[in-house]
């Protein structure tokens, strides 16, 4: 396989995982994690020690299933900046993503809109790429509380 081929399998990963949780395929989304992957969350954004990390495929599983409890989820991914090792069986991806979140607060619609940055290391098994190691960097939330949203 070529370089490129191998960049655009990881691309495609990361599009998937957006993918499956806003169309709510937790099971989908889960299997994008190696068996022995590690996921974890950092949630003020630069600390050293993640405030959520989840190792076994049960526990990716409940994360992504945790989704469901919003009425709709949108992940927007920007750049991302991936790396392909020379031996093109382990890579690793910097992307930028917006994840809109709108759930019920209080009796009112709002929306959480989070900046995130995902530092990923991804592991080639079978020649399926899957992520090894998920990073969640939190950058920042913004709210807004009693929004009119309307599905069109």
């Amino acid at each position: 396989m070529t370089h490129s081929h191998n960049e655009n399998q990881v691309r495609r990963i990361l599009d998937l995982y957006a993918h499956y949780a806003d169309t709510r395929q937790a099971k989908k989304q889960a299997d994008l994690f190696a068996p022995d992957a590690v996921f974890n969350v950092f949630a003020a954004g630069n600390e050293e020690t993640p405030a959520q990390t989840f190792k076994t495929p049960a526990k990716i599983l409940a994360v992504c299933e945790n989704l469901k409890r919003y009425k709709t989820t949108f992940h927007f991914n920007g750049q991302s900046l991936i790396e392909i090792a020379p031996d093109e069986h382990f890579a690793t991806a910097e992307t930028y993503t917006l994840a809109y979140h709108e759930i019920d607060v209080a009796g009112k619609n709002s929306l959480m809109n989070v900046a995130i940055r995902y530092n990923d290391e991804f592991i080639k098994i079978a020649d399926t790429w899957k992520f090894k190691q998920r990073n969640l960097y939190i950058r920042f939330v913004d709210t807004k509380y009693g929004i009119d949203s309307q599905q069109i």
